[in-house]
């Protein structure tokens, strides 16, 4: 529920996404998807991280003074990215967003999480029509400027491999934010050169075999 008060989501060639958490990695994921054309809605809690983000952020970014406040400001279905601590502070994160979430919204958990964590809460949202994909981000602080490499676990439909995701999502999230685009298309780079190497073994043994 918006009040008089709440900003304006902000407009861009792409979706908005919101982005909780302006760390190293959170920041430079940031301005990686602020130079593709993606807007951003963020919060950060600690105000040294903060004023440091706000230097090097782009003006049309929105920021949000809560989690909840963040959410706000997002158009449904929403996509939140989280790039707090593993463990404890996702779950309260987690906790702080969900009564401003509706079934459709999808929260990324971007911290690595051990997969059990993960599971918890995927079980602990289900039947909400809230989903959430655990995120293994890698490539150190370059990496997340540049080109992270990216590891979405969660349901397959949001994933893009079954069509949309359940509730308001017209269309593959996958094929609307920018962090799942990448995930969806590095496994299948992945995938295809796996497919490459074991034919590539298949072909060699068969060679031996004939000699």
């Amino acid at each position: 529920m918006t009040s008089p008060d709440t900003p304006a989501p902000p407009s861009g060639p792409a979706d908005p996404i919101g982005l909780i958490g302006l760390g190293t990695m959170g920041r430079n994921l940031a301005l990686n998807l602020a130079d593709h054309g993606t807007p951003l809605v963020v919060w950060e809690r600690d105000p040294q991280l903060a004023a440091l983000a706000r230097d090097q952020l782009p003006a049309g970014t929105v920021w949000a003074d809560s989690p909840a406040a963040l959410a706000a400001i997002l158009p449904a279905p929403r996509a939140i990215l989280l790039m707090v601590t593993a463990g404890a502070a996702v779950d309260a994160v987690v906790e702080a967003l969900q009564p401003s979430l509706a079934p459709g919204d999808v929260v990324l958990d971007g911290g690595n999480a051990d997969a059990r964590d993960t599971a918890r809460r995927q079980a602990g949202l289900a039947g909400t029509g809230i989903e959430l994909i655990g995120l293994g981000v890698s490539g150190g602080e370059e990496g997340a400027r540049f080109g992270p490499a990216l590891m979405a676990g969660g349901s397959a439909v949001c994933l893009g491999a079954g069509g949309p995701c359940p509730g308001r999502h017209r269309r593959p999230l996958a094929r609307r934010h920018a962090v799942l685009r990448a995930a969806r298309n590095r496994r299948r780079r992945t995938l295809r050169q796996d497919g490459a190497q074991r034919h590539r073994v298949r072909r060699d043994a068969g060679a031996g075999r004939s000699l």
